[in-house]
């Protein structure tokens, strides 16, 4: 699984964020999947949210790939989530 999520202001100085998710098969087929966020949120949120999605969409085991270091990091505790709203419901959560 690789995922990626952002956020970003529009023309009209509002925000929005998206997320989006592929799964590789062990064939190499690509299952890919995008989303808009409903609530505007900063870019860490975002690769959190996507992360989790991709993680409750998978039905197998699977190696997770993305291109925050920061999240991947604070996942396999390497770095500490030191800012409360991410810690919870994001890296704390089961």
């Amino acid at each position: 699984m690789y995922f990626d999520g952002a956020s970003r202001m529009n023309g009209r100085k509002e925000q929005s964020s998206g997320v989006g998710i592929f799964f590789i098969t062990p064939e190499g087929h690509l299952i890919p999947h995008s989303f808009a966020l409903l609530e505007p949120c900063s870019n860490n949120v975002a690769e959190y949210q996507v992360l989790i999605m991709g993680m409750e969409l998978a039905i197998r085991r699977l190696k997770v790939r993305g291109d925050s270091l920061l999240i991947v990091n604070q996942m396999n505790n390497v770095y500490e989530v030191t800012k409360p709203s991410l810690r919870s419901p994001y890296h704390q959560r089961e």
